[in-house]
């Protein structure tokens, strides 16, 4: 073989042992996977809020206007104590976003 021939072969060879040893430091692919969940409330916090029930017409009819005007005192608590209970109920839900809030933010 010629001096030329040699010294090319040898080049190459050694390109490709280059090569070779370059696979094994080449950076390692990083797979990420990601997973989603979806985080429910409890039910009882999602639940609609109740109405007071008004008084029996037969008996409002038949009730005199200081008798009416006490059911109506007596539903008109009734339901704002009910909304007092809601109010509580979506501060409740509040709280539990928040604090759900802050845990997952803290996991990034």
């Amino acid at each position: 073989m010629t001096h030329l021939l040699r010294v090319t072969l040898l080049g190459f060879a050694l390109a490709c042992a280059g090569l070779l040893a370059g696979c094994d430091t080449m950076a390692k692919i990083q797979l990420t996977k990601t997973q989603y969940a979806v985080i429910e409330p409890d039910e009882k916090m999602l639940a609609d809020c109740p109405q007071a029930d008004p008084p029996e017409e037969g008996a409002y009819v038949a009730a005199t206007p200081k008798q009416r005007e006490a059911m109506l005192v007596a539903l008109s608590l009734e339901q704002m104590d009910i909304i007092a209970k809601c109010n509580n109920q979506w501060g409740t839900l509040r709280e539990w976003i928040a604090k759900n809030r802050k845990t997952y933010s803290e996991k990034k």
